[in-house]
Parts: structure tokens; C-alpha cells; sequence
């Protein structure tokens, strides 16, 4: 547990788990799977890509975002305990990488449906616009 206060004010205290990298965290565990935004909006011919994100909560409480990459290092969640699935969007509007990365290819809007860890599911709205 650790505690912390600021100015003699304000006072937050949180638990902070240490564990060996690669030590096993069962995808059995979670808790909550949210989207970092529900719509996103991509401009047409932006020089950016936009993703889709998700932050994954754990039943020992831990939260961090999770995408498809393999290095522990970079995430928290990684591919092989956490794999995310991009499904269901109109493939004639945008197409999705295994990370996430939008690529818009017509004007239009339509749902993504992020599933992690063959579990827990949210819908993402994503609006190719002008």
C-alpha cells in the first residue's frame, strides 16, 4: 500500500503490485474492458493514423491498456495473455491492423466491435469524415 499527501490537503493511498516480467496473468481475470473513446472521427488523407484503444481492468485490480504487441516491455497487457480482436466493421469504409491502427478508405461511419482475451467486448463508433 502506498500513501501519499500533498500540501497537508490531499490525501490518496493505492496498492502497487510488483511482478517478475513474464510472470503469468491469466486472461481469466478480467474485470472490465472500456474504450478509450466510444466514436472516433478520422480525418480523410490525415497525415496521422488513429487507433482504437481499450483499458483492461484485472480482478487484482490492475488496469493498463491493452493492444496486440508482444513485448512486455512496451505494455502491460500483452498479445499472448490479452489477444484483442477487431470484428465487425464495414470493411468498404475503414480496415483495422492487428494494433488497432485505423486506415480509412471511404467516407462513411461504422461500429468495431473490440473483444479481449475471447471474453469481454465494447463497441467503438469510427466516422471517416471530409
Amino acid at each position: 500500500m502506498v500513501a501519499l499527501t500533498y500540501n497537508d490537503k490531499y490525501y490518496i493511498t493505492f496498492t502497487v503490485e510488483v511482478r517478475a516480467k513474464g510472470s503469468d496473468i491469466s486472461s481469466s481475470n478480467i474485470y472490465e474492458w472500456q474504450p478509450w473513446s466510444n466514436v472516433i472521427n478520422v480525418k480523410a488523407g490525415a497525415d496521422y493514423q488513429s487507433a482504437i484503444r481499450g483499458i483492461l481492468t484485472i480482478y487484482s485490480g490492475i488496469i493498463g491498456e491493452a493492444y496486440n504487441d508482444t513485448i512486455a516491455d512496451k505494455v502491460l497487457f500483452t498479445y499472448y495473455d490479452y489477444p484483442v480482436i477487431y470484428t465487425g466493421y464495414d470493411t468498404n469504409i475503414i480496415s483495422v491492423d492487428s494494433q488497432g491502427n485505423i486506415t480509412a478508405l471511404n467516407y462513411g461511419s461504422t461500429v468495431v466491435t473490440v473483444i479481449v482475451g475471447n471474453q469481454k467486448a465494447f463497441n467503438v463508433t469510427v466516422n471517416i469524415i471530409p
